[in-house]
Protein backbone atom coordinates (compact mmCIF):
# COMPACT_ATOMS: atom_id res chain seq x y z
CA UNK A 1 0.00 0.00 0.00
CA UNK A 2 0.91 3.39 -0.76
CA UNK A 3 1.45 5.64 2.15
CA UNK A 4 3.14 8.85 2.72
CA UNK A 5 4.84 8.49 -0.82
CA UNK A 6 6.14 4.82 -0.18
CA UNK A 7 4.89 1.42 -1.16
CA UNK A 8 5.09 -0.22 2.11
CA UNK A 9 4.95 -4.00 1.87
CA UNK A 10 2.37 -6.11 4.92
CA UNK A 11 0.80 -8.93 5.38
CA UNK A 12 -1.60 -9.77 8.01
CA UNK A 13 -2.91 -13.28 9.64
CA UNK A 14 -5.50 -14.33 11.64
CA UNK A 15 -8.98 -12.10 12.60
CA UNK A 16 -9.68 -10.24 16.14
CA UNK A 17 -8.48 -7.69 17.92
CA UNK A 18 -4.84 -5.86 16.34
CA UNK A 19 -1.23 -7.11 17.08
CA UNK A 20 1.75 -5.12 15.06
CA UNK A 21 5.01 -6.63 15.19
CA UNK A 22 7.89 -4.45 14.04
CA UNK A 23 11.46 -6.19 13.79
CA UNK A 24 14.84 -5.19 15.24
CA UNK A 25 17.05 -3.08 13.41
CA UNK A 26 15.94 -2.24 10.14
CA UNK A 27 15.13 -5.78 9.17
CA UNK A 28 12.18 -6.44 7.17
CA UNK A 29 10.01 -9.46 7.82
CA UNK A 30 11.99 -12.85 8.62
CA UNK A 31 11.58 -16.17 10.67
CA UNK A 32 10.58 -14.00 14.14
CA UNK A 33 7.75 -12.26 12.14
CA UNK A 34 6.53 -15.35 10.89
CA UNK A 35 7.04 -17.21 14.07
CA UNK A 36 4.73 -14.32 15.61
CA UNK A 37 2.17 -14.30 13.01
CA UNK A 38 1.65 -18.10 12.67
CA UNK A 39 1.44 -18.15 17.47
CA UNK A 40 -1.01 -15.43 17.81
CA UNK A 41 -3.06 -15.44 14.45
CA UNK A 42 -4.77 -17.89 16.36
CA UNK A 43 -6.67 -15.43 18.58
CA UNK A 44 -5.85 -12.32 16.71
CA UNK A 45 -5.42 -10.07 13.43
CA UNK A 46 -0.95 -10.03 13.33
CA UNK A 47 0.23 -7.73 11.08
CA UNK A 48 3.89 -7.45 10.02
CA UNK A 49 5.68 -5.07 7.91
CA UNK A 50 9.02 -3.66 5.98
CA UNK A 51 9.76 -0.23 6.71
CA UNK A 52 11.00 1.62 3.88
CA UNK A 53 14.94 2.18 3.50
CA UNK A 54 15.84 -1.26 4.98
CA UNK A 55 16.19 -4.51 4.52
CA UNK A 56 12.90 -5.41 3.67
CA UNK A 57 10.45 -5.58 0.18
CA UNK A 58 9.35 -1.91 0.76
CA UNK A 59 10.15 1.52 -1.50
CA UNK A 60 13.95 2.91 -1.03
CA UNK A 61 12.04 6.51 -0.45
CA UNK A 62 14.12 9.46 1.33
CA UNK A 63 11.70 12.04 2.87
CA UNK A 64 12.52 15.05 4.89
CA UNK A 65 11.95 13.70 8.34
CA UNK A 66 14.65 14.58 10.83
CA UNK A 67 15.03 10.93 11.38
CA UNK A 68 14.26 7.60 10.16
CA UNK A 69 12.23 6.88 13.17
CA UNK A 70 9.83 9.67 12.81
CA UNK A 71 9.27 8.40 8.83
CA UNK A 72 8.88 4.47 10.38
CA UNK A 73 6.00 5.92 12.74
CA UNK A 74 4.41 8.05 10.56
CA UNK A 75 4.09 5.26 7.68
CA UNK A 76 2.84 3.03 10.34
CA UNK A 77 0.09 5.06 11.30
CA UNK A 78 -0.85 6.07 7.92
CA UNK A 79 -1.06 1.99 6.84
CA UNK A 80 -3.14 1.66 10.02
CA UNK A 81 -5.38 4.81 8.97
CA UNK A 82 -5.73 3.49 5.36
CA UNK A 83 -6.57 -0.16 6.32
CA UNK A 84 -8.70 1.10 8.71
CA UNK A 85 -6.95 -0.96 11.61
CA UNK A 86 -6.51 -0.27 15.32
CA UNK A 87 -6.20 0.66 17.77
CA UNK A 88 -3.90 -2.11 18.42
CA UNK A 89 -1.22 -3.76 20.51
CA UNK A 90 2.40 -2.91 19.34
CA UNK A 91 4.85 -5.31 19.95
CA UNK A 92 8.22 -5.26 18.86
CA UNK A 93 12.13 -6.41 19.41
CA UNK A 94 15.36 -3.91 19.86
CA UNK A 95 14.46 -1.16 17.47
CA UNK A 96 11.28 -2.51 16.77
CA UNK A 97 10.51 -2.01 20.97
CA UNK A 98 11.68 2.02 20.16
CA UNK A 99 9.22 1.95 17.36
CA UNK A 100 6.00 0.70 19.53
CA UNK A 101 7.45 3.39 22.11
CA UNK A 102 7.55 5.90 19.74
CA UNK A 103 3.73 4.80 18.43
CA UNK A 104 2.35 5.18 22.29
CA UNK A 105 4.30 8.76 22.69
CA UNK A 106 2.92 10.12 19.05
CA UNK A 107 -0.52 8.23 18.30
CA UNK A 108 -2.14 7.12 21.69
CA UNK A 109 -5.23 6.71 19.80
CA UNK A 110 -3.56 4.36 17.89
CA UNK A 111 -2.30 1.64 21.59
CA UNK A 112 -4.19 -0.15 23.23
CA UNK A 113 -0.70 -1.96 24.89
CA UNK A 114 2.48 -2.21 24.30
CA UNK A 115 4.99 -4.92 24.35
CA UNK A 116 8.95 -4.25 24.38
CA UNK A 117 11.52 -7.29 23.59
CA UNK A 118 14.75 -6.77 23.92
CA UNK A 119 15.00 -2.64 24.60
CA UNK A 120 18.47 -1.23 23.30
CA UNK A 121 21.51 0.43 25.54
CA UNK A 122 21.47 3.97 25.83
CA UNK A 123 25.57 3.34 25.03
CA UNK A 124 25.49 5.02 22.09
CA UNK A 125 29.26 4.19 21.92
CA UNK A 126 28.59 0.41 21.42
CA UNK A 127 26.29 1.62 17.96
CA UNK A 128 29.01 3.54 16.21
CA UNK A 129 30.40 0.79 14.33
CA UNK A 130 27.31 -0.12 12.99
CA UNK A 131 26.09 3.42 12.49
CA UNK A 132 29.37 3.56 10.56
CA UNK A 133 28.52 0.56 8.61
CA UNK A 134 25.41 0.97 7.75
CA UNK A 135 25.01 4.75 6.99
CA UNK A 136 28.42 6.94 6.94
CA UNK A 137 30.29 4.38 5.04
CA UNK A 138 27.97 4.16 1.94
CA UNK A 139 27.47 8.02 2.46
CA UNK A 140 30.73 8.01 1.46
CA UNK A 141 31.35 5.82 -1.45
CA UNK A 142 27.65 7.47 -2.96
CA UNK A 143 29.46 10.77 -2.89
CA UNK A 144 32.80 9.59 -4.53
CA UNK A 145 31.42 7.14 -7.07
CA UNK A 146 27.55 7.28 -7.48
CA UNK A 147 24.73 5.41 -6.55
CA UNK A 148 26.17 2.49 -8.23
CA UNK A 149 28.77 2.19 -6.49
CA UNK A 150 27.06 2.71 -3.04
CA UNK A 151 25.29 -0.93 -4.70
CA UNK A 152 28.48 -2.93 -5.37
CA UNK A 153 29.95 -2.34 -2.39
CA UNK A 154 26.52 -3.40 -0.28
CA UNK A 155 26.58 -6.14 -2.47
CA UNK A 156 30.22 -7.52 -2.24
CA UNK A 157 29.19 -7.00 1.73
CA UNK A 158 26.39 -9.08 2.15
CA UNK A 159 28.54 -11.91 -0.31
CA UNK A 160 31.31 -11.65 2.55
CA UNK A 161 28.40 -12.16 5.36
CA UNK A 162 26.98 -15.04 3.18
CA UNK A 163 29.95 -16.61 3.43
CA UNK A 164 30.12 -15.93 7.22
CA UNK A 165 33.28 -13.53 6.40
CA UNK A 166 33.34 -9.80 8.14
CA UNK A 167 31.89 -7.03 6.29
CA UNK A 168 32.76 -2.87 5.93
CA UNK A 169 29.91 -1.94 4.51
CA UNK A 170 26.21 -1.69 4.85
CA UNK A 171 24.20 -4.60 2.99
CA UNK A 172 20.99 -2.93 3.36
CA UNK A 173 20.77 -1.44 -0.23
CA UNK A 174 21.51 -5.01 -1.54
CA UNK A 175 19.28 -7.34 0.80
CA UNK A 176 16.52 -4.39 -0.61
CA UNK A 177 16.51 -4.70 -4.11
CA UNK A 178 17.42 -8.77 -3.64
CA UNK A 179 13.58 -8.64 -2.03
CA UNK A 180 12.01 -6.00 -4.69
CA UNK A 181 14.26 -5.76 -7.54
CA UNK A 182 12.37 -2.32 -8.33
CA UNK A 183 14.22 -0.93 -5.62
CA UNK A 184 17.13 -0.76 -7.82
CA UNK A 185 16.18 1.76 -10.15
CA UNK A 186 14.62 3.57 -6.84
CA UNK A 187 18.21 3.60 -5.72
CA UNK A 188 19.48 4.67 -8.74
CA UNK A 189 17.66 7.39 -9.08
CA UNK A 190 18.51 9.18 -5.87
CA UNK A 191 20.83 11.36 -6.35
CA UNK A 192 24.14 10.76 -4.60
CA UNK A 193 24.32 14.00 -2.28
CA UNK A 194 21.31 14.15 -1.31
CA UNK A 195 21.55 10.61 -0.50
CA UNK A 196 24.62 10.58 1.63
CA UNK A 197 23.13 13.97 3.63
CA UNK A 198 20.01 11.73 4.55
CA UNK A 199 21.57 8.59 5.73
CA UNK A 200 24.14 10.90 7.65
CA UNK A 201 21.17 12.36 9.27
CA UNK A 202 20.11 8.83 10.26
CA UNK A 203 23.93 8.09 11.45
CA UNK A 204 24.01 11.58 13.62
CA UNK A 205 20.57 11.06 15.49
CA UNK A 206 21.40 7.20 16.50
CA UNK A 207 25.01 8.51 17.78
CA UNK A 208 23.11 11.64 19.35
CA UNK A 209 19.99 10.26 20.50
CA UNK A 210 18.31 10.63 23.92
CA UNK A 211 17.06 7.30 25.35
CA UNK A 212 15.68 5.60 23.57
CA UNK A 213 15.45 6.30 19.93
CA UNK A 214 14.80 9.90 20.47
CA UNK A 215 12.38 9.81 23.20
CA UNK A 216 13.03 12.02 26.89
CA UNK A 217 11.76 10.63 30.00
CA UNK A 218 9.27 12.98 29.86
CA UNK A 219 7.74 11.32 26.97
CA UNK A 220 7.90 7.67 28.17
CA UNK A 221 6.17 8.80 30.89
CA UNK A 222 3.12 10.51 29.18
CA UNK A 223 2.31 7.14 28.13
CA UNK A 224 -0.66 5.29 29.84
CA UNK A 225 -1.24 2.16 28.50
CA UNK A 226 -0.30 -1.77 29.87
CA UNK A 227 3.40 -2.23 28.83
CA UNK A 228 5.29 -5.52 29.14
CA UNK A 229 8.74 -5.88 28.74
CA UNK A 230 11.23 -8.13 28.32
CA UNK A 231 15.00 -7.82 29.06
CA UNK A 232 17.45 -8.51 26.81
CA UNK A 233 20.70 -10.52 27.74
CA UNK A 234 23.52 -9.14 26.23
CA UNK A 235 25.71 -5.29 25.46
CA UNK A 236 23.00 -3.92 22.87
CA UNK A 237 20.04 -4.83 24.93
CA UNK A 238 21.10 -4.90 29.00
CA UNK A 239 18.73 -5.46 31.80
CA UNK A 240 19.42 -2.06 32.79
CA UNK A 241 17.98 -0.59 30.16
CA UNK A 242 14.65 -3.04 30.71
CA UNK A 243 14.82 -1.77 34.64
CA UNK A 244 14.91 1.93 33.43
CA UNK A 245 11.87 1.82 31.31
CA UNK A 246 10.00 -0.10 34.17
CA UNK A 247 10.58 2.55 36.59
CA UNK A 248 9.26 5.20 33.98
CA UNK A 249 6.37 3.17 32.91
CA UNK A 250 3.48 3.57 35.58
CA UNK A 251 1.30 0.85 33.94
CA UNK A 252 4.72 -1.95 33.12
CA UNK A 253 5.81 -5.26 34.11
CA UNK A 254 8.60 -7.54 33.42
CA UNK A 255 8.75 -11.12 32.87
CA UNK A 256 11.66 -13.00 32.08
CA UNK A 257 13.05 -15.94 30.02
CA UNK A 258 12.32 -19.35 31.50
CA UNK A 259 14.86 -20.54 33.50
CA UNK A 260 14.71 -23.64 31.34
CA UNK A 261 16.03 -21.39 28.50
CA UNK A 262 19.84 -21.71 28.48
CA UNK A 263 22.11 -18.44 27.81
CA UNK A 264 23.38 -20.14 24.54
CA UNK A 265 19.25 -20.77 22.92
CA UNK A 266 18.81 -19.08 19.56
CA UNK A 267 16.83 -15.60 19.35
CA UNK A 268 13.59 -17.47 18.14
CA UNK A 269 13.79 -20.08 21.19
CA UNK A 270 14.03 -17.24 23.94
CA UNK A 271 11.22 -15.37 22.50
CA UNK A 272 9.28 -18.13 22.06
CA UNK A 273 9.53 -19.38 25.57
CA UNK A 274 7.81 -15.95 26.58
CA UNK A 275 4.79 -16.45 24.06
CA UNK A 276 2.75 -18.31 26.82
CA UNK A 277 3.17 -14.99 29.30
CA UNK A 278 2.67 -12.56 26.42
CA UNK A 279 -0.92 -14.59 25.65
CA UNK A 280 -1.81 -13.79 28.87
CA UNK A 281 -0.80 -10.10 28.33
CA UNK A 282 -2.65 -9.70 25.14
CA UNK A 283 -5.81 -11.77 26.79
CA UNK A 284 -5.82 -8.62 29.79
CA UNK A 285 -5.25 -5.99 27.44
CA UNK A 286 -6.65 -6.79 23.54
CA UNK A 287 -9.52 -9.47 24.98
CA UNK A 288 -11.01 -8.00 28.00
Amino acid sequence: MTVNGASIVYEIFGKGPLLVWTEGGRFGRNELSYLVAGHFSRQYSVLIWDRRNGFGASDVALSNSPNYMTTDVEDLHALLRNLDLGPACFAGASAGSSLSLWMGHRYPEDVKSLILLSVPTDDTALFRPGVYKHCFSLAEIAERGGMQAAIDASTESWICELQGQSSERGTWLAQTIYRNPSNRERVLAKDPQLFAETIRRWGKFLLAMNWPAGLTEEDIRSISFPVLIVPGDDEIHPRQSAERLLSLLDQAEMIEFPVTVSAEASVLEKFYSVFPAMDEFLTRTLLD
